[in-house]
Parts: structure tokens; C-alpha cells; sequence
């Protein structure tokens, strides 16, 4: 999707950076507290927007900030991720697969916060593969803080440079034709 239609259906501007936050479809109370603690620092010392979704269980506690913080866009759930990807200049998200796909694919750089208890630490795993590839930095969720997330914001939204340098690295790692490679084998499996 184009970015400016993109902002435009979130009601963002275009000529401010769009921070979005993802922790996973059902949200993640660590990331939630840790973003409503710096949506202060992150909308006026920062001057970004805030494109965040907090899941079902924390939206309701969570949506009254908006009011607070113009640029601020919470939803519970996003129907659109395409837009979503779209609108966005930087990511904060968990590290699951699909996650890591979808910020790939859209050539994104992130901020990413591990699950901690995910299976065999596996979303660490992942996070270490965006960040070696210079995509991504890896933020420990015992480490998030309300200061560490905006530094590191500002760290990748300080130069254009380092920013679009992030995005390149992930989209250059991306899966192309992911579907196709799926069904090839899919289609080898059954033919054994």
C-alpha cells in the first residue's frame, strides 16, 4: 500500500516519523507499560507518532492516551497490516517468525523485544539473525525501560543514514517468493 494513503486511513501526518508497535496478536503488557511510559518523551522530545497496537486485553486501559498525546493511534487488533507496515518508518515488535517476515518483507528496521518465555528462546534466536544482519537491535525484555526504548528510538531515527541503511539490511534478507518455494515443496514432499 502506498504510505501516504497509508497515513492518511490512520489519520497520521506526513511529514512526521511513524514509530508502530506490534507485541504480537495478543498483545504484550511488558511493551504496553514501557510504551505508556514514554509516549511523553516519544511525541515531544522525539516528535514521532505512535502507531500501536496493544492488544484486546490492555485496550481499555491503554485507549484513553490518545487523548493525551495527539499523534498517538492505539488499536486493539490490526485488521490491515499492510497499511500498518506501510504507515511506518520504524517497528517495535516481538520477534516471532511471522513478525520477522512481515518486517522483512517491507524492508523495515526494528526495535525487537524477544518473548521471553517462548519456546527454546527461539524469538531471541531470531532477533539475533536481524540484528547480525545489521536490521534490527535487540532489546531484552528484562532490559526494556521506558528511557531504553526511547534511546533507542532515537538511535535509529536520529540519521536518515542509519535508518534507511536498517531498512535496506532487512529487505535484503526477506524471503522472495516465499509462496512459491513453499508449494515446490510441498509438491517434492508428495511426489516421494
Amino acid at each position: 500500500m502506498n504510505r501516504t494513503i497509508a497515513l492518511k486511513n490512520f489519520g497520521l501526518e506526513p511529514d512526521r516519523p511513524v514509530v508502530a508497535i506490534l507485541g504480537g496478536s495478543q498483545g504484550s503488557t511488558a511493551i504496553n507499560g514501557a510504551v505508556s511510559a514514554a509516549l511523553g518523551d516519544l511525541t515531544t522530545k522525539l516528535k514521532v507518532q505512535v502507531l500501536w497496537q496493544t492488544g484486546r486485553k490492555d485496550f481499555e486501559e491503554l485507549s484513553h492516551l490518545k487523548e493525551s498525546y495527539p499523534g498517538v493511534k492505539i488499536l486493539s487488533f490490526v485488521e490491515n497490516m499492510g497499511a500498518f507496515y506501510s504507515a511506518a518508518d520504524l517497528i517495535i515488535s516481538r520477534a516471532g517468525a511471522m513478525a520477522l517476515a512481515e518486517i522483512t518483507f517491507c524492508g523495515k528496521p526494528s526495535i525487537l523485544i524477544p518473548f521471553p518465555r517462548a519456546t527454546a528462546d527461539h524469538q531471541t534466536k531470531n532477533a539475533e539473525g536481524l540484528v547480525q544482519a545489521g536490521a534490527a537491535i535487540h532489546l531484552p525484555e528484562n532490559e526494556l525501560s521506558p528511557t531504553r526504548l526511547v534511546d533507542e528510538v532515537k538511535k535509529i531515527l536520529a540519521t536518515k543514514q542509519t535508518h534507511e541503511e536498517m531498512g535496506l539490511n532487512a529487505k535484503s534478507i526477506s524471503f522472495k517468493n516465499s509462496s512459491e518455494k513453499i508449494v515446490q515443496q510441498i509438491l517434492l514432499a508428495t511426489e516421494r
